[in-house]
């Protein structure tokens, strides 16, 4: 992400600490936001799978690309931080400065392209 751009995507951020057991997103849910997990540990429970992300990883950010309700439920597992970008006024981020969004939707292909990878393992 560009440096200069980088201010905005903070602007529209926050940081929340989470405790073991918090429901960040859940199954069904109209999806407002992406969730980067800064520390920690949260389980993607879908159907009758379970998996575990931690530190660094981006959940939420199917609804960036697709308008659609929440596919599964993502718990706290551990203590830890989240970053909470709402989608609405990341698009409109995007919108205004084009570069700052060739750099989030490459980053946002790469983070499906390795969940899509995994799960064919």
């Amino acid at each position: 992400i560009p440096d200069g751009e980088l201010y905005h995507l903070a602007s529209i951020s926050s940081i929340c600490e989470q405790k073991k057991g918090t429901v960040l997103v859940k199954e069904g849910d109209i999806a407002g936001d992406i969730f980067i997990l800064l520390d920690g540990e949260v389980k993607v429970k879908t159907g009758d799978k379970d998996v575990n992300l931690g530190k660094g990883c981006i959940f939420g950010e199917m609804a960036l690309v697709e308008k659609c309700t929440r596919s599964a439920d993502v718990i706290m597992v551990k203590d830890g931080k989240v970053i909470k970008i709402n989608i609405q006024r990341l698009e409109r981020l995007m919108e205004k400065y084009p570069r700052l969004g060739r750099a989030v939707s490459r980053n946002l292909a790469r983070s499906l392209s390795l969940k899509l990878r995994k799960s064919m393992s």
